[in-house]
């Protein structure tokens, strides 16, 4: 049987097990791996489950993961030790590296593991590719993280070492394109609720001490415009987050970059997507500022205009680990602060990818006005 026709049938497999299979998963990647590996998932996991050994391919012990909303959100080899001080700052990367080796032993796009990681540009530094099949979770190695450029990890084995290269592209290591990322986040903006910021603010130092200026959180992102100040009141012996109707500018730039409010706040939120396409949500803004705090995203918010009835700005949520922004800008009615039924007007365009996109573009469409 030739080579193209052991692929041709593959993929036969692999979708009729993708249209039969009873469990949700987070991408269709994971479901095409379960498909190809030939596990039975039952769909009966519960939420937020790690199963280790839950499986054996090729001789070794596979990890299966389950995420807050039932979905399988990741198939692996078991190589980490999830209760390694370092695992919970780079989960993201380690699942990648995991599913990825199985990626690589399945082949399901038919190209072998050296034109995989070629077009992947994942890169060998140390040995070859060859040698993840002596990689374990008893492998002693280490790892480094460039921000929103690279990671670099290092497996000693005996006398030689394996040291891979591998782009923090949100797309590769999520495991999933532009268009399926933006199918992702409109579905799972829906499914979030909001869980309410409860925070002692007297145990964060304040950048400024002025009686009427008490901020914290102080950052800034592409220019000095854009930032995560937050800004707090006194009231009695505790400072709280500031929402004053008098101060609409400080008061909206804390909302948008928390959530925190007395009542959700309705969202018209229209998605920019790939190939020029739109599409319309109805959510709350507290549901946007949560998907991105639950992504473990950096916030920031620039102001663009300021009249009377409103305020627009721009929310750029910062996704150091794995690369990319969320961008969403925002009509905001400043009625809202004094009890107004009113809903914000919100445009997003969601995991750009920071590999391929460079700052002096946010900074010339922000001098346009598009963002």
């Amino acid at each position: 049987m030739t080579a193209k026709r052991i692929f041709f049938c593959g993929m036969v497999w692999a979708f009729a097990c993708v249209a039969s299979a009873k469990p949700s998963f987070y991408t269709e990647r994971l479901e095409m791996i379960a498909c190809a590996v030939g596990v039975d998932v039952p769909d009966n996991l519960g939420k937020q489950v790690v199963m280790e050994d839950f499986d054996i391919y090729k001789g070794r012990p596979l990890k299966l993961k389950v995420n807050q909303w039932g979905d399988v959100s990741h198939i692996g080899y078991k190589l980490f030790d999830e209760t390694n001080g370092s695992y919970d700052s780079m989960t993201s990367f380690f699942n990648f590296i995991e599913r990825y080796f199985l990626e690589l032993d399945l082949q399901i796009d038919g190209r072998t593991p050296e034109e995989r990681i070629h077009l992947d540009k994942v890169r060998c530094a140390s040995g070859n590719i060859t040698m993840r099949h002596k990689v374990t979770d008893q492998t002693a190695f280490s790892v480094k993280h460039v921000g929103r450029r690279e990671y670099e990890i290092r497996w000693v084995l005996e006398k030689d070492t394996l040291r891979l290269v591998v782009p923090a592209d949100c797309q590769l290591i999520i495991g999933a394109n532009a268009i399926e990322l933006e199918h992702i986040f409109e579905r799972n903006v829906s499914r979030i609720i909001p869980v309410p910021l409860v925070y002692d603010w007297n145990n964060e130092k304040l950048a400024s001490s002025e009686k009427e200026d008490l901020v914290v959180n102080v950052g800034s992102y592409l220019s000095n415009e854009i930032r995560s100040d937050l800004h707090l009141q006194q009231e009695g012996e505790k400072l709280k987050l500031l929402l004053d109707v008098e101060k609409p500018v400080e008061s909206i730039k804390n909302i948008l970059l928390t959530g925190c409010f007395v009542r959700d706040i309705p969202l018209a939120l229209t998605i920019n997507r790939y190939g020029y396409k739109k599409t319309e949500l109805s959510i709350t803004l507290q549901q946007f500022v949560e998907y991105c705090r639950m992504e473990g995203c950096s916030m920031y918010v620039g102001i663009k205009t300021h009249t009377e009835e409103r305020i627009t700005a721009t929310v750029f949520a910062l996704n150091d680990e794995l690369g990319y922004n969320h961008v969403l800008a925002v009509d905001f009615p400043i009625g809202i602060l004094s009890g107004k039924q009113s809903a914000v007007l919100g445009t997003s365009y969601v995991y750009i990818p920071l590999q391929n996109v460079t700052e002096d573009f946010f900074m010339q469409e922000i001098k346009e006005g598009q963002l």
